[in-house]
């Protein structure tokens, strides 16, 4: 029998199953980027950041805080193609004081696309919290930029940032929706 520790992390996973075969099924690609990043793929200050003693390399010597940049930079190296939908579901890593960094679970996606709309990426996003169950969210507008705060009850979980006409990203807290996630109909 499993405990309800063992059965909540068995969950996890099916939850984590679910959000990728359906974003597969709406036309996403899943990518793997990697966790070492260099300084250009840091979000944020520098300051922030949690960097090695002993880097690989200078590509490689800072733990991402964020999934969004190493996603651009997949569209970026793929510049030839007019329609990119791709997402990736890992952890990003985040300092602490004097102890190991916090890892979160994170979902970030890009929509590259002529004429790319924003609510194309709301309607994603609604549809995986529709798929897991998930109510009580909304989408208020970003103070800094085109786009949108994804809020859950009253936490802020993620975002829509619209870039330009062609490219779109998002970037949620899948940790935090994993607490509100229910088979429950």
């Amino acid at each position: 029998f499993l405990t309800n520790k063992h059965s909540a992390f068995a969950n996890d996973f099916y939850f984590e199953q679910k959000t990728k075969n359906a974003l597969k099924y709406w036309g996403y690609s899943e990518v793997y980027t990697y966790s070492l990043v260099s300084e250009d793929l840091i979000d944020g200050p520098i300051e922030g950041a949690i960097k090695l003693k002993n880097p690989l390399s200078e590509d490689m010597e800072y733990l991402r805080n964020s999934l969004i940049p190493s996603l651009l930079q997949v569209v970026d190296n793929n510049k030839s193609r007019e329609v990119i939908r791709i997402f990736e579901l890992a952890n990003t890593y985040h300092k602490k004081s004097k102890n190991l960094p916090d890892e979160k679970l994170i979902l970030a996606g890009v929509l590259k696309r002529p004429n790319a709309s924003f609510f194309e990426a709301k309607g994603l996003l609604e549809g995986i919290f529709e798929d897991l169950g998930i109510k009580n969210y909304k989408f208020k507008n970003r103070s800094d930029g085109a786009g949108a705060n994804v809020l859950l009850l009253k936490d802020e979980i993620g975002y829509i940032e619209v870039l330009n006409n062609n490219l779109i990203d998002f970037e949620i807290d899948f940790d935090l929706i994993l607490n509100y996630a229910t088979l429950k109909k």
